[in-house]
This record gives structure tokens, sequence and C-alpha cells, in this order.
């Protein structure tokens, strides 16, 4: 159904730095504002549940949902419950609220 699992030749844990200075959620949050820049999915698309993407970044759901709080403080995600995370828009650059922790 969705892509997950490889990014090229690469599991999605694998874009993860475990040892890093920038938090694990912050990754993930960038992984997926890359994702979406990349047009993986468009305006209105429906996200991986939070399960599916904690699978795939192997992470727990906690992780997972502060990532997709912080896409969607950017207004690049919008969540619908129980619908779920669905793409508002597509960033053109690395958003203000996530880049600044750069």
């Amino acid at each position: 159904m969705f892509r997950l699992v490889t990014l090229g030749e690469r599991a999605l844990s694998t874009l993860i730095d475990r040892n890093g200075k920038l938090p694990i959620y912050h990754q993930i949050a960038l992984s997926l504002q890359r994702r979406i820049a990349r047009q993986e999915w468009g305006i209105g698309d429906r996200l991986p549940s939070e399960i599916e993407l904690a699978d795939a970044y192997e992470v727990s759901r906690v992780t997972v949902r502060q990532a997709l709080t912080e896409l969607e403080k950017d207004r690049i995600v919008v969540r619908h419950r129980p619908s779920g995370t669905f793409v508002k828009r597509v960033p053109e650059t690395l958003s203000p609220t996530i880049g600044m922790m750069v």
C-alpha cells in the first residue's frame, strides 16, 4: 500500500542518527518533509499511519507523533481523527520551525 520499508536500498531506520545531536523525532520530521517535497505524497494524500511509520523508522509511536506534531505546526500536514494525517502543502524549502533545530 505505502512505500515505506526502503528508500532506495537503505531502510528508513538507517536515516536516523541515534547518537546525533538532533532529537530522533526531529530527524523523522525532516525525513518526512523531504519525502513530501519530493512528491512521494501529494496535497490531500494520506500519510502512512503512526504504527506504519514507527515500524518503518524503528521507533515508538510517541516519537512518530512528535514528528507529525512538528509538521502540523508548520502547516505541512493536517491530522483528522480517525481518518489519519494528510498532506496540506508541499514545502519548497525546509520549514522554519523544523530548520531551527539544525
